[in-house]
């Protein structure tokens, strides 16, 4: 027997003694109890219990709950005001999304910047001018920053590449 199963016998043993000792001491403290008193009932069988608000054998606060008289309607409705509905409200203005790509080096390849940028699982090496998905131009790249041009809006946006030189 290995030295991890001498400690879980050990503590398996132990645990079964302190069980039995724990046992043994309510039975010798309980023995000095009396039985529980039982009392008669003071109602004949099959008598109906009365529920009155002057007898003073009644413990409880008895109060009946009121009739529901129609059908629930929906729980869940929201009462809009007319003026105000769904249709009436403009379609929100679209947004440019946050840039989707993550800055990964830059180098210098007869005096234009190359950079490298990671989107997802792609690794793509971009120029100035360059055109990405169809939906993100190149517009320009300086030694500390690029800027991007989201397509569909017509709108800029720049990513910081590095500390200006």
């Amino acid at each position: 027997m290995t030295v991890a199963g001498r400690k879980r016998n050990f503590w398996v043993w132990g645990g079964l003694a302190s069980t039995l000792a724990a046992v043994a001491w309510l039975e010798v403290t309980d023995a000095g109890m009396d039985e529980a008193e039982v009392m008669p009932s003071s109602r004949v069988p099959g008598q109906a219990v009365s529920l009155s608000e002057n007898s003073s054998d009644n413990h409880l606060d008895f109060h009946p709950r009121p009739q529901i008289m129609s059908e629930p309607g929906e729980i869940f409705a929201v009462d809009i005001p007319e003026e105000i509905q769904m249709s009436d409200l403009p379609p929100p203005e679209p947004t440019m999304p946050q840039l989707p790509f993550v800055y990964a080096g830059k180098l210098i390849d007869d005096g234009e910047y190359v950079v490298f940028l990671s989107h997802g699982k792609r690794n793509l090496i971009v120029r100035n001018g360059d055109v990405i998905d169809d939906v993100w131009q190149v517009a320009s790249i300086a030694s500390s920053d690029m800027q991007f041009k989201y397509l569909p809006l017509k709108t800029q946006t720049s990513l910081v590449i590095g500390e200006m030189n």
